[in-house]
């Protein structure tokens, strides 16, 4: 995906800069970045377990940060060449006013992902700290590297654009005396169009002259100031900024925006969560083909993922005795009970096999017979495969008619622990239910148990940065408002898109219901 991204981002830089030669610093600070990550990285794989995708990550986000951390900078310096200063001054205003910005804006995103680390799950955590040395690398370098490279290669990369610029006018001149050609020379020699055309040329002369003076003024302009900018005072986005720092207009603006985010956020109260397992693999994979097949064919999901309930004894008598089996049996028959939709022909183990009880002296009858019967040799591979080898412990198979992964088949996995939790005293026994579903169960009830902690001490980290870096109080209770808002409008549209199938008429299944 990198490999598309990377070209395409670097497009719209481009465009956004009207600079050409300029894409080789975000190429540089990218590759400088990605190198410098893994450097820091390398060792910290050798004591810390790291996902197996961590290294994609960090390179989209090695590749997403050069580019806006580039297209801070290089921006603010196009707009002091533009406004006639010479290198230095440029890149002088391009640290004191985009600099600050993404030192504030970097520290507090490194602060978010490093939060991840107080979750429960190695897999989060390496991914946190992953993501924080990425953006912590990508920080220093934007901060370090591009300045430096702009003193040392802006002459030459001013030229090439001032170069690059004048063979771009010269092709659209072409093109235009072509046209005018083949229309017959509606247009004269002293026509409109020439004169526009020169028009144009002189325009473009004066910009060219401003990088060319730029690349050639080696003194320092000590008198720079950070709003001199011509094309900040014509772009759209300080009219705005002016727009809503307007207490009146900036009030109407606040509550036109509450007004449309209502809609939307009034849908957190049916919010939902899913942890179904067809989620988790890419749609049309040889895994997902497999998946739907089985559980389409061979009695749904539970099939599929069958739960595991492992049976201790806690008294250490072994759990291969007749008392072993009738606990084993009552623990069962109260599943069977309190946590329905679960059956005994559901479940397979020593003390249960096709629907039917199996008491201990039919299976000592199984383990002794001289010659066995088909049902006698099920029991002894049973015996063989579900006892432990030291004769303390014992599993059994449930097969649920429900998918374990549906909300349902995770509510059923409360249930059936509470019944198990109850049961644990009486019996003398340790029991435990498990299975792929159950992991993911526990994954996620452990993760949203330390997200408000997690939550609370990255909130109050970024909210000091915020805080010490404007000196302000406003400004972090600002960006609380602002975050609180933003993730309201998200989850609600994701509510109504999701959960109500909004955009089922698209029929784009990423979008669908």
């Amino acid at each position: 995906i990198d490999i598309f991204v990377l070209p395409l981002a670097l497009l719209i830089l481009a465009c956004v800069l009207h600079s050409l030669p300029l894409m080789l610093i975000p190429l540089l600070t990218i590759t400088v970045t990605l190198l410098g990550q893994f450097l820091v990285m390398f060792p910290i794989a050798q004591r810390v377990d790291v996902v197996s995708f961590a290294p994609t990550v960090m390179v989209s986000l090695s590749i997403a940060m050069g580019i806006d951390y580039s297209l801070f900078q290089l921006t603010r310096f196009m707009d002091g060449i533009h406004a006639g200063k010479n290198l230095y001054s440029s890149v002088c205003l391009m640290i004191e006013s985009a600099g600050y910005i993404i030192l504030v804006s970097g520290s507090t995103l490194c602060v978010s992902f490093l939060g991840l680390i107080f979750l429960p799950m190695e897999i989060l955590r390496s991914l946190g700290l992953a993501a924080s040395v990425t953006i912590l690398t990508a920080l220093l370098v934007n901060l370090s590297l591009t300045p430096s490279l702009l003193l040392v290669l802006g002459p030459a990369l001013l030229r090439a654009d001032e170069w690059v610029n004048a063979w771009v006018s010269r092709g659209r001149c072409w093109k235009r005396g072509g046209e005018g050609g083949r229309e017959g020379g509606r247009e004269g020699a002293m026509g409109v169009p020439l004169l526009e055309e020169k028009e144009k040329k002189v325009e473009g002369g004066k910009e060219g002259g401003k990088k060319k003076e730029a690349v050639e003024k080696d003194e320092v302009d000590e008198g720079y100031e950070c709003d001199e900018s011509e094309p900040l005072r014509k772009g759209c986005w300080l009219r705005l900024a002016r727009f809503i720092s307007h207490r009146s207009y900036g009030l109407s603006a606040f509550v036109l925006l509450l007004a449309l985010a209502l809609p939307a956020m009034v849908q957190l109260k049916d919010l939902e969560t899913s942890v179904e397992f067809d989620l988790m693999l890419p749609y049309g994979s040889s895994s997902y083909t497999t998946l739907e097949n089985i559980a389409g064919g061979f009695g749904g999901p539970g099939m599929v993922f069958p739960f595991k309930l492992l049976f201790i004894d806690s008294e250490k008598n072994g759990i291969f005795t007749e008392t072993g089996f009738e606990r084993m049996s009552a623990v069962l028959s109260s599943l069977i009970e309190n946590a329905p939709p679960l059956q005994l022909k559901d479940v397979t183990g020593v003390m249960a096999l096709g629907g039917e009880e199996v008491s201990f002296r039919e299976m000592a009858r199984a383990l002794n017979a001289t010659v066995p019967t088909s049902k006698q040799f099920t029991l002894r591979t049973l015996y063989d495969t579900l006892i432990s080898t030291d004769g303390k412990a014992s599993f059994a198979t449930l097969t649920l008619p429900i998918d374990p992964y549906s909300p349902e088949g995770q509510t059923w996995i409360d249930t059936a622990r509470d019944v198990l939790d109850v049961l644990e005293p009486s019996l003398a026994l340790t029991l435990h239910l498990d299975g792929p579903a159950a992991v993911i169960h526990d994954a996620v009830g452990s993760v949203l148990a330390a997200f408000p902690t997690m939550i609370s001490i990255t909130l109050a980290v970024v909210f000091l940065l915020i805080g010490l870096a404007y000196r302000s109080l406003v400004a972090p209770l600002r960006s609380v408002l602002t975050i609180g808002l933003t993730l309201g409008v998200v989850y609600g549209l994701a509510v109504c898109v999701y959960q109500w199938g909004a955009l089922d008429g698209l029929h784009i299944r990423a979008l669908g219901q």
